[in-house]
């Protein structure tokens, strides 16, 4: 492994090891009920791989966004808007932080200005139609849907 982080790239023991260690010092909350996976999801089938040095810290991170779309959702489909808002505005932090740009570029803030948009302003509405078409786009680039 030393060889391959010369050159920016790790192994998958390289990679679960750099995920365990980025849950461990995550600097934002999860929703209440959910829980970063105790291990990289990269499974043994992938042995032999190389990833970039860095993986691991996206995979944590991709994980708490789509955690966060996912439990603001959720909340919005009960009717639960100031958690809903609450969720969404931790969300938005959490993207404008440098936890997110390290990982994750976004040069046009298209997340924010696009995905993000549209979940936020649907908010009073409680028609389900409605509300899933307002949310879709941040579902599906937060990858909490495929």
């Amino acid at each position: 492994m030393p060889e391959l982080k010369r050159h920016g790239l790790m192994d998958l023991d390289g990679l679960r090891a750099e995920y365990r260690d980025a849950v461990s010092t995550f600097p934002f909350a999860l929703p209440e009920g959910y829980a970063f996976p105790a291990e990289s999801q990269s499974g043994e089938s992938l042995r032999g791989s190389v990833w970039e040095v860095g993986a691991g810290h996206a995979e944590a991170y991709c994980f708490w966004q789509a955690s966060m779309v996912t439990a603001a959702y959720e909340a919005d489909l009960a009717h639960d808007s100031a958690k809903a808002d609450g969720l969404l505005r931790a969300l938005e932090a959490g993207y404008d932080s440098q936890t997110r740009r390290v990982v994750l570029e976004d040069p046009g803030n298209y997340f924010v200005e696009h995905a993000l948009e549209g979940a936020t302003s649907a908010g009073s509405d409680t028609q389900s139609n409605s509300v899933e078409s307002d949310f879709a786009p941040l579902l599906v680039f937060a990858g909490a849907v495929s």
